[in-house]
């Protein structure tokens, strides 16, 4: 029988939460819009974040009016978003690098559970090797994306693990949601305001000074 406090795997999201992505993708969305003459700020950053490319591209072709296709608009994006990567050095988050390298040395299984495709994906591993991860499950491995609990569903069964001796870090609303659905626990140093309320739900406000210790949630208070 499973140790019900023994931790196992620790499921983590990219942007936000591992690196600090957050602001290229906020100046990457804000030149794209000011092409189109059409305004662009914080709160409608906060709106996508955490969110599949289909809801961003659907929200922003709302504010266009639909003046252009789908296809063209999602096109733009993959642009803009590819050189602001390249232009940009993606940092590590406070804490979390040291918090993903313990994991490993420990021999915790760490997933890495994203919204983002693979091209942006690779785009992050050209800069920063992703190799330390036992699995990654990116937003079109699945066909539901995040909220939806698919992705960690899925790196789950990929890790060969249960809920039950898991948990997941996330930093938006939609991969708080995402991550509870699937019967985690999770660990929040958000990005933006976390409306979500759950019992299995423990707001920080960085994972810097986290370790391994802080993760075992059955000692959560």
């Amino acid at each position: 029988m499973q140790d019900s406090k023994t931790l196992e795997g620790v499921l983590f999201d990219m942007d936000g939460t591992l690196f600090g992505t957050e602001e290229i993708w906020y100046q990457s969305e804000l030149k794209l819009m000011t092409r189109f003459g059409v305004p662009w700020n914080r709160a409608d950053h906060a709106y996508c974040v955490g969110g599949p490319m289909a809801r961003v591209t659907k929200y922003m072709l709302d504010k266009l009016d639909n003046k252009i296709s789908a296809e063209e608009l999602f096109t733009f994006e993959m642009e803009y978003i590819e050189r602001e990567f390249a232009l940009n050095p993606i940092p590590w988050q406070p804490g979390a690098e040291g918090l993903v390298l313990e994991a490993r040395d420990k021999g915790i299984k760490i997933a890495l559970v994203t919204a983002s495709n693979k091209h942006l994906v690779n785009l992050v591993n050209a800069q920063i090797k992703l190799d330390v991860f036992d699995t990654i499950v990116c937003g079109d491995d699945v066909a539901l994306p995040k909220p939806n609990p698919e992705a960690y569903q899925l790196a789950l069964a990929k890790l060969g693990l249960n809920s039950q001796n898991s948990i997941a870090i996330e930093d938006s609303n939609s991969g708080v949601r995402s991550a509870l659905a699937a019967d985690l626990h999770v660990l929040c140093p958000p990005s933006h305001q976390i409306i979500v309320s759950d019992d299995k739900l423990k707001l920080i406000d960085t994972l810097e000074g986290i370790t391994l210790k802080d993760l075992e949630f059955w000692d959560w208070k």
